[in-house]
């Protein structure tokens, strides 16, 4: 196990649940997948890890999958509806929870200049006709996670909440 790149030491650990975006979004109240994406490699379900790892009586909440990129780390939290209808305490707790979870499986890791992501992907929103506050329920959107990430002492580099369109168009460029 490679101790300094990401792929190598967290891949070794979460072989037993390689996914796909699109498994991962899978929203079983609704029956659908938010994402359709099975092209990107290097993606794991970390709620299967989670379920795996922990005691039923103890689960902690988690986000639901984790993209391993060549020096960047993207924790993925889908949500199969639009950004105000999400419940902020459910993001911070899988924010909280999760985060723990990965800082004692990265404790033993010495990286090099490897990047961490949050991200929570939405369900898109259609434009309106007349009015779109679109663009200003954006700046909104964060869930308070930047605060979060101080009581973590800074361990995102980057906190993402946008839209699954934004994915699909972006993710790419932020350089998996």
């Amino acid at each position: 196990m490679n101790k300094h790149s990401i792929r190598d030491y967290l891949g070794c650990e979460l072989s037993t649940h390689v996914s796909t975006f699109k498994e991962t979004s899978y929203d079983d109240v609704n029956g659908e997948h938010l994402c359709q994406d099975e092209s990107t490699c290097h993606v794991y379900n970390f709620d299967a890890y989670v379920r795996k790892t922990y005691d039923d009586s103890v689960l902690p909440a988690s986000p639901d999958a984790i993209h391993l990129g060549v020096k960047h780390i993207y924790f993925v939290e889908f949500k199969n509806r639009p950004a105000r209808l999400i419940n902020k305490e459910n993001v911070q707790k899988k924010f909280r929870k999760g985060t723990g979870i990965l800082q004692s499986l990265l404790s033993e890791f010495t990286p090099r200049d490897c990047k961490y992501n949050f991200c929570v992907v939405f369900k898109s929103q259609s434009k309106p006709r007349f009015f779109d506050s679109r663009y200003i329920e954006r700046g909104v959107v964060r869930f308070e996670l930047d605060a979060l990430n101080g009581e973590f002492n800074r361990f995102y580099d980057h906190i993402i909440t946008e839209d699954v369109s934004f994915f699909v168009e972006r993710f790419k460029e932020l350089r998996c």
